[in-house]
């Protein structure tokens, strides 16, 4: 079950967070690769928010190059529950 703050972020931006899990599932990706892959950060929105959030995590042992991100196992288990394939 995902806490009050995951939740919250996830009715806001369902479009967004859905669509990444749509894409990446519980593998790391980039901002580049969501780009790529025609998932647009929306206004208000980024990366970085959903991290302070909860929603994202940084992959550890990236040390050079771009940000490297994985959802976080509640958002993952989210849309486990819920049956959307990733």
């Amino acid at each position: 079950m995902a806490s009050h703050i995951v939740s919250q972020m996830i009715s806001t931006h369902d479009e967004f967070i859905g669509a990444i899990y749509r894409v990446c599932g519980s593998r790391p990706f980039t901002a580049a690769e969501l780009r790529r892959c025609g998932v647009v950060e929306p206004v208000g929105c980024s990366l970085q928010k959903l991290h302070a959030r909860g929603c994202t995590e940084r992959e550890k042992g990236v040390l050079r190059g771009p940000c490297v991100w994985r959802l976080s196992p509640e958002v993952v288990q989210h849309y486990e529950a819920k049956g959307v394939q990733a």
